[in-house]
């Protein structure tokens, strides 16, 4: 993972406040190193003039209003895959 999107976890605060792009990006990039390449797509968040997110992955590209952490994760579930740890295995099995 390139050093600009190496990004600690986001802090409990982030459930009650939008999240930036790099910390949306670091749940989906905890996610892959826990559980490895192929359990999620990786996602890249840019922030565009107007305020609102674009959010790529694999050959889809949607516009989205900021998070919060539940909302994020509740997006990611819906529009990309599961985040949940039962629904992953991880590449250490």
């Amino acid at each position: 993972m390139p050093p600009s999107r190496r990004v600690t976890k986001p802090d409990p605060a982030a459930a009650r406040r939008a999240l930036t792009p790099r910390e949306a990006e670091a749940v989906v990039d905890e996610r892959i190193e826990r559980f490895g390449p192929g359990a999620l797509p990786g996602v890249e968040v840019t922030l565009l003039d107007d305020g609102m997110w674009e959010v790529r992955w694999e050959h889809l590209a949607r516009r989205i209003p900021p998070m919060t952490l539940d909302a994020w994760c509740a997006w990611l579930a819906e529009n990309v895959g599961s985040l949940a740890a039962g629904d992953l295995q991880t590449t250490e099995s």
